[in-house]
């Protein structure tokens, strides 16, 4: 009788153990829906993700989830309107292991560091895709082929600088080879390169490759071959020591969040992670339902961090601050060198060059140049050189060059002095404000020298009508900062103070 009721206590406690294992909800939270912030569109694959677990989350635990998309700037639009809200749970970031690269590309002061990474829900291993029409297909036929075109083989993925792009460059030193990296708008129109055969290699996942059957998986950087793919090897198959690099997809909360509401989200996404429809989910996009608890994810993201930078670095994608600082301080010495003696030697030629009406247009399209060049420091587009953070700000320093050279031009073919001749201190002037702009930007940032720079400019044209010139600086400070900043993610200076 002892033993039955041992026997039914036993079973009782089995099955009861997951209703106590359910997360403790903290007093009070949540008293609304909690918002799931994707930096891509609705039907993308991480919006997808995110659907699920919030219908699965109000199944579960009867929480309301919904979901916010805010595209734009690689997962920064997201990742700033997460941080601008308020650190008490209710806006949760959903994130991939692409904003890794995203946030070191960009040199913006938005980092991963500013949140609380709650865990990663699902995993998907890197791999090297072939065409099985094509004369390279296997592994060892890759590293044959590489070693004979001496550099020149070519892979194809998507984007410069990301996920895919690293992965490349891992599997060129561990398999001893060289290889060039030629960048899609997307990983579709990469996989169509491939059966085009403009390409040997294309990286991706595994799950690439399903209802593509002229694809096949030349190798998987996993520690064993996958269940849903039994015929791709792996490269420690082949004796190449690169046994797990993963693409995740994860979520966070914002730091300073508090400590009972972080467990029990965290211990919502656990146990999302670990219901059948999740897994069966993850498993049909053939990838694996391995849920990263937050240490372990925290310690994962900060290696791939510097792993990331490290490669970002060796392709010349990135450099480091004080290294593209000394290259701009550098490049406007020589310059404001050459404008100057130009000056000097144009003088005897071109009286003009002696009234004042001639500096301000003439330190304008040294001003262009300059800034044109500094923009080969921002992070390269989704194309290799292509449209990217740099374009918009070179085609409005383009437009300021044609114009400054424009009235430069009229002023120099007008001869007739002016009526009064503005003052050496006026042009010295006018010269150490443009220096005063560069240096005071380090400091206090683009927006406000730039606000400053222009309500001065228009002060030293004639302007009187004060309300007029500080509401057009203010203008389009406010104008380049949601436009240039906000919008298209042009890493433009915030100084040193903020």
């Amino acid at each position: 009788m002892n033993g039955l009721r041992t026997g039914l206590l036993f079973l009782f406690l089995a099955y009861s153990l997951p209703v106590f294992a359910q997360p403790t909800p903290p007093e009070g939270f949540p008293s609304r829906p909690i918002t799931i912030v994707v930096h891509s569109k609705p039907g993308s694959g991480i919006d997808i993700a995110s659907r699920l677990v919030s219908r699965i989350a109000k199944r579960k635990f009867g929480i309301d989830m919904v979901i916010e998309n805010r595209p734009g700037a690689s997962g920064l639009v997201a990742m700033r309107y997460v941080l601008s809200k308020p650190a008490d749970g209710y806006t949760v970031l959903a994130l991939t292991k692409s904003f890794v690269s995203t946030t070191l590309i960009t040199h913006e002061k938005v980092s991963l560091d500013s949140f609380y990474l709650i865990g990663s829900m699902m995993i998907d291993y890197e791999a090297l895709i072939t065409n099985r029409k094509s004369d390279v297909r296997t592994l060892p036929e890759i590293v044959e082929d590489a070693k004979k075109k001496h550099g020149h083989q070519i892979w194809v993925g998507p984007l410069v600088g990301g996920v895919d792009h690293i992965m490349a460059m891992k599997s060129w030193d561990v398999l001893g080879i060289d290889a060039v990296w030629v960048p899609y708008e997307s990983g579709s129109d990469a996989m169509m390169a491939l059966l085009g055969k403009h390409g040997k290699v294309y990286v991706g996942n595994p799950g690439d490759i399903s209802g593509k059957p002229d694809l096949m998986v030349a190798a998987v950087a996993a520690p064993h071959r996958l269940p849903q793919f039994p015929d791709a090897p792996t490269f420690l198959e082949y004796g190449y020591n690169l046994p797990r690099e993963i693409i995740w997809r994860g979520f966070a909360l914002k730091k300073g969040t508090p400590e009972p509401i972080t467990k029990y989200i965290e211990g919502v996404f656990e146990a999302v992670a670990k219901d059948s429809e999740w897994i069966k989910f993850v498993e049909n996009n053939g990838a694996v339902p391995d849920f990263i608890p937050h240490d372990e994810f925290v310690n994962m993201v900060h290696r791939e961090k510097e792993e990331a930078r490290k490669y970002l670095q060796k392709a010349g994608i990135i450099t480091t601050d004080k290294a593209a600082g000394r290259r701009n301080l550098i490049i406007f010495v020589v310059l404001s060198v050459i404008a100057i003696l130009i000056y000097l030697a144009m003088n005897p030629r071109f009286p003009q060059l002696r009234y004042g009406r001639t500096v301000f247009p003439y330190i304008l399209v040294v001003l262009s140049i300059f800034l044109f060049l500094v923009t080969y420091s921002f992070p390269r587009g989704k194309l290799s050189g292509a449209v990217g953070p740099a374009i918009a700000p070179r085609l409005w320093l383009g437009g300021l060059f044609i114009f400054g050279l424009w009235v430069l031009v009229q002023e120099l073919r007008d001869k007739t002095p002016p009526s009064k001749l503005p003052g050496r201190k006026n042009v010295m002037l006018m010269f150490a404000s443009v220096i005063t702009y560069i240096v005071l930007g380090q400091i206090i940032g683009y927006f406000l020298t730039t606000t400053i720079f222009i309500f001065g400019a228009s002060l030293l044209l004639g302007y009187r009508n004060l309300w007029i010139a500080a509401l057009n600086a203010i203008g389009f400070a406010l104008f380049a900062y949601i436009v240039f900043y906000r919008v298209l993610g042009v890493p433009l200076m915030v100084g040193y103070l903020f």
